[in-house]
């Protein structure tokens, strides 16, 4: 198997600029990923951070701390080694909604599609541990769900 090329970097596109965007685009048809910049303010991702911790809390019956990683190995709601929450009602918490409805999100798909009427499934989302606090967290790999590299894939 292949390694996986860390010192090469995947293009960012900003949706805020349309030509940029359109190149996003361009670059999805041709390479089968793209990564979009922009789609979010640092005070919208605050508040969608926010969201999961108090997802994760709640679920958990407040036994898991944000922030105390001693607490984060029992209760985690992931049901895979791959760091996937699938289930607990993630796909109809106020954060995916959150996601799920932010403008640019929103955008970014209209344009992918070419239409506004928009339908969307969201059944869970990736939510990783920080693995140096406890190496068994680490995320197992095969799945490659994240952003690829464009030189070398695995």
């Amino acid at each position: 198997m292949n390694q996986i090329d860390y010192t090469t970097t995947s293009p960012r596109f900003s949706v805020t600029n349309n030509k940029e965007l359109d190149e996003g685009l361009a670059y999805l048809n041709e390479h089968g990923y793209v990564v979009i910049s922009d789609v979010m303010s640092q005070d919208e991702v605050n508040m969608n951070k926010e969201l999961l911790w108090k997802f994760i809390e709640n679920v958990s019956n407040s036994t898991i701390k944000r922030d105390d990683p001693e607490t984060w190995s029992t209760q985690w709601p992931s049901f895979s080694s791959h760091g996937v929450i699938s289930g607990l009602g993630i796909g109809q918490s106020e954060l995916l909604w959150s996601v799920r409805s932010n403008r640019q999100v929103k955008n970014i798909f209209a344009r992918l599609w070419n239409t506004r009427q928009l339908l969307v499934s969201f059944d869970g989302c990736g939510v990783f541990r920080d693995w140096r606090y406890n190496s068994t967290w680490k995320t197992n790999g095969g799945w490659n769900h994240v952003d690829q590299n464009p030189k070398l894939k695995p």
